[in-house]
């Protein structure tokens, strides 16, 4: 046979030599990558010393699929291709040249774990029983029939260059083992059962970042499964990246915080983890890391572990609030009031956000205990969710209780989001059957106005619309209960729930002003600032998602307009009245809108000044409790009339963690999980 061979890795260079050694076959050409990619593609090696002594042609090419490498795979027209360790998906005009197919290597045991990183991923998850298949390529990610496969053990001493080792060899002998029923059109080859299907999520070297609140075996796994040639594990001290490359679980505990460094001498570090202690035996970092340092992203963790540990969300306090998360901490009460239907919502989103920065299922289990309270204690049958349940009756306010309150739009839309966000990562089918009835209270609650009501009286029927105040009142805020309904309709692509996120965007379009103010508040033409980012966030997450660059601009002029409006000391101001200008009064829920919303515009054209963003995070920052008691938890800052609340609050220190992630970290940012 004619073969070609695609690929720049070990894997490939070890499958040209052996089937060059096995001699009957000849090798037409081996296509790589050029130079310049070869630098970012991990285990890439070079071909030019064994093709020059088997005289093989060698080609170059950042793109396996662009016209010119399709011209000349056609040139040499091989009878067969063997894609080993390529990580571009190969479509048709290749698959299409050879008679007798494209056949690659995955690692895994196909059906399972198709994706990118299979290996990596074994390891991380501390598997042992793991091998590699053979089988035919299509424009599909790893679904073609399978020719062979072979097993091999992970062992625990293993990392990812060993384990590599063990797959390469593996991959070679079912290559060479192969060849003969190949080249004689003798293949007997198995469907893939479609019941089995699993899928690795492709990893980008920002993926390997330390999770402090895992366990130390958890760690040693993440560790091993990332270290060079790949970018390897990571953590920080102060601003200073710390890479991880080597480590081993020692047989120690300690109840200090989950990153603080017990003992640092001579290179080793014995660092805290949620379950034991981890030696760091290797590692690299421009800095020296002392004793009782604490490893991590310093703010960002601080506020990550009020949120998990303080007892905002309810765990195994009791029937009818598990799973729930509550409102705020008085420090003065030392109480939490009552469970909060909107903030459930956003701890699910939370939860998910963190989980996916963090591929811990510490997150997950959490994310779906909130959502198991919210379908079986707060949706009503209208589809509505109720507002908040008080841990103590006689200090409800009917306004707003379980009992005797009315159901909120927007309470209803945040938990929306967070459950189909929850979906799309579990497929659950209650999840889904959740997120449908409250998409359709939605579609029930739309009005004259274009919009829809604040709120549906649950006792009477009646729907609500009043000027009072803003969370009463049709308004633009309610964009972002169009980013749960967008999702719905990207989830059961039915076109009644994507056809009213636009027509809440547009609503929403209608309530901006010239210079990007949103109006909040009808009756005055003022602007609140908290549901003001609302608006911009519903629309920046439906236009990103919808492709509508109106909607994108909107939101960025929404962002400007709050930027333009920054006091000395960095923050931002609570209110803007025509008559009466602006009104200080800070709130850190605003303070972490649009910081979040200035950091996310601001990485994709740097339209904000650093220094504002600066300014305005060390303001939020500022707000942090630092005390023992609920430590790294948000104060929640001011009421309209001057007032300073002595609460320490659920939304706002949401807020603040992703504001201080869009904030503190280069990755590129995505609207997904927006808070």
């Amino acid at each position: 046979m004619k073969i070609a061979i695609i690929g720049p890795t070990l894997l490939a260079k070890k499958g040209l030599k052996g089937i060059l050694e096995d001699g009957k076959d000849e090798v037409v050409g081996v296509f790589t990558l050029d130079d310049e990619s070869m630098k970012k593609k991990a285990r890439s090696v070079y071909f030019e010393e064994i093709c020059t002594e088997y005289n093989v042609p060698l080609f170059k090419t950042d793109d396996i699929n662009s016209p010119d490498t399709v011209k000349l795979m056609q040139n040499i027209s091989p009878d067969v291709i063997f894609e080993l360790g390529h990580s571009q998906i190969i479509k048709s005009d290749i698959l299409s040249i050879p008679s007798k197919g494209v056949i690659g290597i995955h690692a895994s045991i196909l059906p399972k774990n198709r994706g990118g990183a299979s290996l990596n991923w074994a390891i991380i998850k501390g598997e042992k029983d793991w091998g590699v298949s053979l089988y035919y390529l299509t424009e599909h990610v790893d679904d073609g029939k399978v020719i062979d496969q072979e097993g091999f053990k992970i062992e625990y001493e293993d990392d990812i260059v060993s384990a590599h080792a063990k797959a390469d060899d593996v991959s070679v002998r079912l290559v060479l083992r192969n060849l003969k029923n190949i080249r004689e059109d003798f293949v007997h080859c198995i469907t893939q059962d479609l019941t089995q299907v699993s899928y690795t999520k492709r990893r980008t070297p920002e993926d390997g970042l330390i999770d402090w609140e895992k366990s130390a075996e958890e760690l040693y796994n993440w560790i091993r499964a990332l270290t060079k040639p790949f970018p390897g594990a990571f953590t920080y001290i102060g601003k200073d990246k710390v890479t991880i490359l080597k480590s081993r679980v020692l047989d120690e505990t300690s109840d200090a915080i989950p990153g603080t460094v017990l003992e640092s001498k001579e290179d080793i570090l014995k660092v805290v983890t949620s379950s034991g202690v981890l030696e760091i035996t290797d590692y690299e970092c421009d800095c020296k890391i002392n004793k009782n340092d604490i490893l991590g992203i310093k703010e960002f963790d601080e506020i990550k572990r009020w949120l998990l540990y303080s007892g905002l969300q309810n765990i195994g306090v009791g029937t009818g609030f598990d799973g729930g998360f509550n409102s705020w901490y008085n420090m003065d009460n030392k109480d939490y009031l009552y469970v909060y239907s909107e903030i459930t919502g956003y701890g699910i989103t939370t939860l998910l956000f963190l989980d996916n920065i963090y591929q811990n299922n510490l997150y997950l289990e959490r994310a779906k205990l909130a959502a198991d309270w919210i379908i079986e204690h707060a949706m009503h049958e209208s589809g509505g969710v109720l507002a908040r349940k008080f841990f103590i009756k006689d200090q409800a306010n009917d306004n707003y209780s379980f009992e005797k309150g009315v159901i909120f739009t927007f309470d209803t839309g945040m938990v929306l989001f967070g459950m189909t966000e929850l979906y799309k990562k579990t497929q659950d089918q209650k999840i889904l059957d959740a997120c449908i009835k409250l998409a359709d209270f939605h579609l029930d609650m739309k009005n004259s106005r274009g919009g829809m009501y604040a709120y549906l009286n649950p006792h009477t029927g009646e729907k609500g619309d009043i000027d009072d105040k803003w969370s009463n009142q049709t308004g633009a805020f309610h964009a972002k209960c169009a980013m749960g309904v967008l999702d719905t309709y990207l989830i059961t692509k039915d076109e009644k729930y994507r056809e009213y996120a636009i027509a809440l965007c547009d609503h929403a379009l209608s309530y901006q002003n010239a210079d990007g103010r949103f109006v909040t508040h009808r009756k005055e033409d003022a602007t609140l600032q908290h549901p003001h980012c609302y608006t911009a966030e519903g629309l920046l997450y439906c236009g990103t998602k919808l492709k509508r660059d109106d909607y994108i601009q909107a939101a960025k002029k929404a962002t400007e307009w709050s930027i333009s409006t920054q006091l000395k000391n960095g923050g931002i101001p609570q209110l803007y009245f025509p008559d009466q200008g602006l009104i200080a009064q800070e709130r850190t829920d605003i303070l972490g809108q649009v910081l979040r919303l200035s950091a996310f515009f601001s990485k994709e054209d740097a339209f904000i000044p650093k220094e504002k963003q600066e300014k305005l995070f060390n303001r939020l920052m500022e707000f942090k409790n630092n005390k023992k008691e609920q430590f790294g938890g948000i104060y929640y800052g001011f009421e309209q009339d001057g007032k300073k609340f002595n609460d320490i609050n659920s939304w706002c220190s949401m807020f603040a963690l992703q504001a201080a992630w869009f904030f503190l970290k280069d990755y590129k940012l995505t609207v997904d999980y927006i808070i």
